[in-house]
């Protein structure tokens, strides 16, 4: 399902539960979610959702580093970078998107979530398997988030955090 307006934190919880809950059973979903069509900010950020996802995240070429078309001057500049586009990228489609919590984990109407009108959640549990949380700040301002209320989070939990400033 593609989304290209301005997203909410809101919208695409109620975009997103809405495509899940309409699939058939043990349906293979695909996701065309364009990291690239939003605010530049939120680039990492919407590449993370989409690669957290079940089924297959489709890509259009440059998306990966960031860019609306393909650059092959901007792939040298970003390959030898830690934090740049390609390397958040080619992190998550090797290592991340072969994990059990995220190939076979649950996902309804409780995987999501929106906390201070401005903060999407997303949850990614398998029993038996490291879980995965993403949060998306879609404001403009700094955000402190509980999560404790939240149905897919252990009351206790280790991880490691990383923190995007996009703004």
């Amino acid at each position: 399902q593609e989304t290209t307006a301005q997203i909410t934190a809101q919208s695409l919880k109620d975009s997103f539960d809405a495509y899940i809950l309409g699939l058939p059973l043990n349906a293979w979903p695909s996701f065309s979610l364009s990291s690239t069509q939003s605010d530049p900010k939120l680039v990492d950020a919407l590449t993370m959702f989409k690669m957290l996802l079940p089924g297959t995240s489709l890509s259009f070429a440059g998306e990966e580093l960031g860019l609306n078309s393909m650059d092959w001057d901007a792939v040298v500049a970003q390959k030898h970078s830690s934090m740049s586009h390609l390397q958040i990228f080619s992190t998550l489609a090797n290592k991340l998107r072969h994990q059990e919590a995220i190939l076979f984990g649950e996902l309804d109407r409780n995987s999501t979530f929106v906390t201070s009108e401005t903060v999407f959640g997303l949850t990614r549990v398998k029993k038996g398997n490291p879980g995965y949380l993403l949060t998306i700040n879609f404001g403009t301002e700094e955000k402190t988030v509980d999560v404790s209320g939240v149905e897919k989070i252990p009351a206790s939990i280790e991880g490691d955090v990383q923190v995007h400033h996009c703004w």
